[in-house]
């Protein structure tokens, strides 16, 4: 039987400096719609059940601080030493206070709510979603077999085959979080800017299977800039 998921970590501690042209707030901050995509990600999260909600945060962290006052679920973990880390460095930060399997998920994405739906209801204990391939910009490919994940990488040259793109949600049990945490410490220095997707989930993946849930026609923008906000305001307009 699959086992409920009641937390969720979110990962919002970057100063996106690609979009501070656009906007001073972080990137969770960003309006489709005339709501930010944080609480876009926030209410869906609540609809699917979850109780306990992570948020690492960094960059102008206050914004996140008034946010927690509205929503009793959030918790706050600092990484302050966001300027010199990476997303890899991010998670490793909910370390002491994480003991339970978790949905991990990136602050400055919009998605539909069948992403959700369909990795909780998947019976796998660790599992990634990934679409077909955007062709927006900035993509994490994906290389499987047999729908299991080998490896992810924004180089092309680097994968043997494009199977889809990485969204930026992920189901990630306890023990493969451990395996992430072993990742980071065995060589702080060589992972401290590395990415969670690229550098830890891809290097945990060789330990333990990760399951790669495709999802057809999935609607979901990542907002990195604002080529890729005007893509994502016109997807869910």
């Amino acid at each position: 039987m699959n086992k409920k998921i009641e937390t969720a970590v979110i990962l919002a501690a970057g100063a996106g400096v690609r979009i501070r042209d656009f906007t001073e707030k972080p990137k969770g901050f960003i309006k489709i719609n005339n709501e930010p995509i944080i609480i876009t990600s926030i209410e869906k999260l609540l609809f699917c059940g979850i109780k306990r909600i992570l948020i690492v945060i960094g960059y102008n962290f206050q914004y996140y601080e008034e946010l927690s006052k509205l929503y009793p679920e959030i918790e706050l973990i600092l990484n302050d030493k966001y300027l010199i880390t990476g997303h890899l460095y991010s998670l490793y930060c909910i370390k002491e206070v994480i003991n339970e399997d978790i949905l991990l998920l990136e602050s400055d994405i919009i998605y539909e709510s069948r992403a959700l739906d369909e990795l909780l209801i998947s019976e796998c204990v660790d599992g990634v979603v990934i679409s077909d391939v955007s062709g927006s910009g900035d993509e994490v490919f994906v290389e499987d077999k047999s729908d299991f994940l080998i490896k992810m990488s924004k180089n092309l040259d680097d994968l043997r085959h494009i199977h889809g793109e990485f969204v930026g949600i992920s189901k990630l049990s306890f023990n493969m979080l451990l395996k992430i945490f072993d990742i980071v410490e065995s060589d702080f220095n060589l992972y401290v800017l590395g990415s969670y997707d690229t550098c830890g989930i891809s290097l945990a993946c060789q330990m333990s299977p990760i399951k790669c849930i495709k999802i057809k026609d999935l609607a979901w923008g990542e907002i990195d800039d604002l080529k890729m906000f005007k893509r994502a305001a016109e997807i869910f307009k």
